[in-house]
């Protein structure tokens, strides 16, 4: 009798630690590869990145790894107005450690004018709607191509992390070029502060080591295709965004900036290339209200019609030399531009720096000064606007030509000015 027991017990204990397992874990195995199970867990991640990412996903494949790892094949995020893609990656394999998720994305690619609807989606969904206690996200993405009509641009590594704090969650990205200076890298990040009322996200963008190439993101911000294909920036912003536009600070030097694509749809010619000394400029609401620094060029083509109308006392007021009123020349070849600019609310400031040259002189040809700076401290603002703009009977020249300053200069105070606030007041008003 205790022989048949023992017997049926070292049965039972078989069944259950030996036998049962095996068939369960044979039978998931063939469940985890049956064509149905991959499907449901390919809706699962798709539906998964769709939330976080706030963008429509696809997905070619899903694959189970060793230890739980995950293998998503064919990533494509996708534009829900147009059906478009806005990014696609080979692969991306995923796997949890011991803090959170951790992801690797092979040859990633994306249109560089999708990239500012892309990082909004994820400012919107990933950050502002971040969980507090959510896991963070850690992720390297290698061969990273930027593709525009320009050309494309290639990240050799691209480094990100999502950082969740009482405060609100954080967003980083370290990027470095696959070319040019090595080691030139720069860092994106977004920090979202919940505590403040109301909540809002500060955007710091550093180049420090090395100047990285503005375009990079030439059709995200239309603005910058006017300091051309060649510009680089090095230097530090920190801005904040409201429903009126951005406020913050913006610091560094911008090289090669393409003078001829500055005023390509102005009616007057300034060619050559120049570097600014940027030591300070503060934006509030989309305006520049303060900006202070250096515009040196060595050398490029001025037209007559630009020089004659900075010495326009409605313009800039500058001190035009005598020759360029006297002689027809079209167009002067210049060999140097410098000046100090100082922007604020009182106005615009501007001093002639060229070395070798009479105080005070901001463009010289091989004869000597052809612009020296003007006699009065301050101007308005709007002149710079007038000197660029075609000729026009309007007070403030308003127009497609001009819209990109009138939409980041201060705005001109409403007040008259001193001389004409002190004249008495006509006490009849007669209309033509």
């Amino acid at each position: 009798m205790l022989n048949v027991t023992s017997r049926s017990l070292y049965r039972l204990v078989f069944i259950g630690l030996c036998l049962v397992p095996t068939i369960v874990m044979t039978g998931w195995a063939v469940w985890a590869e049956s064509p149905l199970c991959r499907e449901l867990l390919r809706r699962q991640w798709r539906a998964t990145l769709a939330h976080h990412l706030g963008l429509p996903v696809e997905l070619q494949a899903v694959v189970r790894g060793p230890a739980g790892a995950i293998r998503l094949e064919g990533l494509r995020i996708v534009d829900p107005e147009h059906g478009a893609t806005l990014a696609a990656a080979r692969f991306v394999e995923i796997e949890r450690d011991g803090r959170g998720w951790v992801a690797m994305i092979s040859a990633p690619r994306a249109e560089q004018a999708d990239l500012l609807k892309l990082v909004d989606s994820i400012h919107e969904h990933g950050l502002r709607r971040a969980a507090s206690n959510a896991p963070p996200i850690t992720w390297l993405a290698t061969d990273v191509t930027l593709e525009s009509p320009h050309g494309s641009t290639t990240l050799s590594e691209v480094h990100g992390a999502l950082e969740l704090a009482e405060a609100g969650p954080r967003l980083v990205l370290e990027m470095t070029l696959a070319s040019g200076t090595p080691g030139a890298h720069a860092r994106l990040s977004i920090t979202r502060d919940r505590q403040s009322s109301p909540a809002r996200s500060t955007w710091r963008f550093e180049a420090v080591d090395h100047s990285i190439p503005v375009a990079l993101l030439p059709d995200a911000l239309p603005d910058l295709l006017l300091l051309g294909d060649r510009c680089e920036f090095q230097g530090i912003v920190e801005v904040t965004s409201s429903g009126s536009g951005w406020s913050g600070t913006v610091s560094g030097q911008w090289k090669q900036v393409d003078l001829d694509r500055w005023t390509e749809r102005l009616p007057h010619k300034l060619s050559g290339f120049a570097d600014m000394d940027l030591r300070h400029a503060r934006l509030v609401d989309g305006r520049l209200v303060e900006a202070e620094g250096r515009l040196v060029s060595r050398g490029g083509v001025v037209s007559r019609s630009f020089l004659l109308t900075t010495g326009d006392e409605r313009a800039l007021g500058m001190q035009v030399a005598e020759r360029v009123h006297q002689e027809q020349d079209v167009l002067w070849r210049y060999q140097q531009l410098a000046v100090d600019f100082a922007l604020s609310q009182d106005g615009l400031q501007l001093s002639g720096r060229c070395g070798g040259q009479p105080p005070g002189t901001l463009l010289a040809d091989s004869r000597g000064p052809l612009l020296q700076d003007s006699p009065r401290a301050v101007v308005p603002a709007v002149a710079l606007v007038r000197t660029l703009a075609p000729a026009s009977q309007v007070l403030v020249p308003a127009g497609a030509e001009t819209d990109s300053l009138l939409r980041h200069l201060p705005l001109p105070s409403l007040d008259p000015p001193p001389a004409v606030a002190n004249q008495p007041k006509s006490t009849r008003v007669r209309l033509k």
